[in-house]
């Protein structure tokens, strides 16, 4: 049995709108070395059914990026306009993405998640 480095690797963070249960094999490019950033840009949506409440909804996933996955080309990462205060990674387009879990942030269904095995998703 193989255990792969931590230093091959960046554990990152992104919030999405979805619930748990929509998530597909694609998580986007955008990620965050901050838990922190990734629960900002989740919180950005409210529960569809409890609009009146304006009660978080998105989801926060929990990921390793290979180091190889990370995108380094200058031209393009100049088109994603990228913040410093967000620490963010930005993955390759296709590229592989290790989830780790996952943290909702619904009140009604408030709760999180490790994946063990991690799931290989796409950016």
């Amino acid at each position: 049995m193989s255990v792969l480095s931590n230093e091959l690797f960046v554990d990152v963070h992104r919030g999405v709108p979805e619930a748990p249960e929509m998530l597909r094999n694609s998580t986007g490019t955008h990620w965050s070395t901050s838990p922190a950033v990734a629960k900002v840009f989740a919180e950005q949506t409210v529960d569809p059914r409890e609009e009146s409440s304006k009660e978080p909804y998105g989801t926060i996933l929990h990921a390793r990026i290979p180091k190889e996955s990370i995108e380094t080309d200058s031209a393009k990462l100049e088109k994603a306009d990228l913040f410093e205060p967000e620490k963010e990674v930005t993955a390759k387009r296709g590229s592989s993405i290790l989830v780790t879990g996952y943290t909702s942030l619904s009140r009604a269904r408030k709760r999180s998640r490790k994946y063990n095995p991690p799931r290989n998703m796409t950016a």
